[in-house]
């Protein structure tokens, strides 16, 4: 199983079984060298001598340090390591069987920024992918993913309560629509219900939109680098 650890500033990707190799490849070595400098031999053959002399006490040292990474190896492997992929391996569950449109985010932005309106279908959908991971029952258990998950959730929520205060029904036939749409200001848009061109609601308006697209952007950006980090780590 490969590991891929990923944080703010770097990522270090290994295999588990390269892991144990390495470490058990350290203990072998340096329990050998109790023995004795094992590899004597091989150095008289590199440089060519038939003779060097040779620290008995230096080479325990350098035994014992062998020995000592490869513990320190097999231990962040059983400790650590290990650990990560179980708790990779439940988000990966907790991901797929809570949040089955992973799309659905996107959708409701797109229409935000096209037409400054969305429905209710997808305000639902929205708002079920900000929250469901927020619970004890379904929250992340890997830090990094529930940090990105958490700030693609406040940078929603702040999202989701400005399109509650400034968004409102809008639809020509309110009596047989199902999936109610709700469009930005519709009193201060002449394409909507502004009858008369107004200045100053027309910059009111303007102001909304530009506000708007600031934290659309926000909330995408988020919502990216959550998605990026998933796949990076095998979670989707």
């Amino acid at each position: 199983m490969r590991i891929n650890l990923t944080t703010s500033k770097f990522t270090f990707t290994y295999h588990k079984k390269i892991l144990s190799s390495v470490a058990m490849l350290f203990m072998v070595t340096g329990m050998a060298g109790f023995t004795g400098p094992w590899w004597q031999p091989i150095l008289f053959a590199a440089l060519d001598s038939d003779y060097l002399g040779v620290d008995n006490e230096i080479n325990y040292v350098l035994s014992a340090v062998l020995v000592a990474i490869g513990a320190a190896v097999l231990a962040f492997k059983y400790f650590y390591s290990d650990e990560w992929a179980r708790q990779i391996t439940k988000d990966k569950e907790t991901l797929n069987a809570n949040l089955t449109d992973i799309n659905s985010p996107y959708r409701y932005l797109q229409n935000l920024v096209d037409d400054h309106c969305y429905l209710s279908s997808q305000d639902t959908k929205f708002h079920h992918a900000f929250t469901v991971f927020r619970t004890p029952q379904t929250a992340f258990q890997y830090r990094r993913t529930i940090e990105l998950y958490c700030d693609f959730s406040k940078q929603a929520k702040d999202l989701h309560d400005f399109a509650g205060m400034n968004f409102f029904s809008f639809s020509n036939d309110h009596g047989h629509v199902s999936d109610c749409r709700y469009c930005l200001a519709p009193q201060l848009n002449m394409d909507r219900e502004m009858v008369f061109y107004d200045q100053d609601k027309t910059e009111q308006y303007s102001a909304l939109a530009t506000e708007l697209h600031q934290r659309v952007k926000t909330v995408k950006a988020s919502y990216d680098a959550f998605l990026k980090h998933a796949r990076e780590i095998g979670v989707l």
